[in-house]
């Protein structure tokens, strides 16, 4: 039997997962001095140096270079939840890190580059990945990689290696390096939706997301329903209930959640 056609207000609460502060950081770079604008600054290094040109860099006026000995290490160290996230979200098992970087190096020579991140929970290594050696003839190429945070994970050490092969500079260029954490997948999946008079609730399942998302007909229950540690996601829908509506709500509120 089919439901009236009725205005609902589509009202998610995500529950406690991702307080504010720690959402905020999501999809933001975490380096400091990532382009290398204030030298070394933020950066620890045994034998890398700042170069202006030749190339020219990919943005900004400087770049890092390895120095000149055949190897240099350059690295900086993340600390999660100094940055801002919450110890709940940083386990949930929700979430990758995404790093990289724009490498380059000097005309023909093969002068190589390797970007790495350390996760650790402050006393032990908890995984360890790299976007390989790799060099180009004065051409900036973006290398970027992902790798799934652990739980227990609470600082990301980022670094560069350098190898010199050729020449007397150790030519493995880094410019605009980057660290983010950020959702590795949609953040819920719906499972079941259940409907009564003029409400409506959905079931989801998620490493992330814990929680019912309600859908309510009357919009002054938004402020009803408001917490601190809350995010809620609305939309306007219309609806005359049936298994083609029900679906069709599955993939709007899809949308509503990935942004899609």
């Amino acid at each position: 039997m089919h439901k009236p056609t009725f205005a609902a207000i589509i009202v998610a609460a995500i529950h406690g997962i991702f307080p504010n502060a720690c959402s905020a950081s999501l999809n933001t770079n975490l380096l400091s001095n990532p382009g290398f604008e204030s030298n070394l600054d933020g950066w620890t290094t045994d034998h890398g140096a700042i170069r202006e040109a030749g190339p020219l860099p990919h943005g900004g006026a400087n770049y890092l270079m390895g120095g000149r000995t055949s190897l240099s290490y350059t690295y900086q160290t993340v600390d999660l939840i100094g940055a801002g996230f919450a110890p709940d979200g940083l386990d949930a098992g929700c979430l990758e890190v995404y790093f990289g970087g724009w490498q380059a190096g000097w005309e023909t020579q093969t002068d190589s580059g390797r970007i790495e991140v350390i996760v650790t929970d402050g006393t032990n290594e908890l995984v360890r990945n790299d976007l390989g050696w790799f060099y180009s003839n004065s051409t900036w190429v973006l290398k970027e990689g992902t790798v799934s945070l652990p739980q227990g994970a609470r600082f990301i050490t980022y670094g560069f290696h350098a190898q010199r092969y050729q020449g007397s500079n150790n030519d493995g260029y880094l410019d605009d390096a980057f660290l983010e954490l950020r959702l590795s997948q949609a953040p819920a999946t719906i499972v079941g939706i259940a409907h009564a008079g003029d409400s409506v609730t959905l079931q989801l399942a998620d490493l992330c997301v814990g929680a019912s998302y309600t859908v309510f007909r009357t919009p002054d229950l938004l402020c009803d329903c408001w917490t601190e540690r809350d995010t809620f996601i609305a939309a306007s829908v219309t609806m005359d209930w049936s298994e083609t509506v029900e679906e069709s709500l599955r993939q709007s509120f899809y949308r509503i959640l990935t942004g899609g």
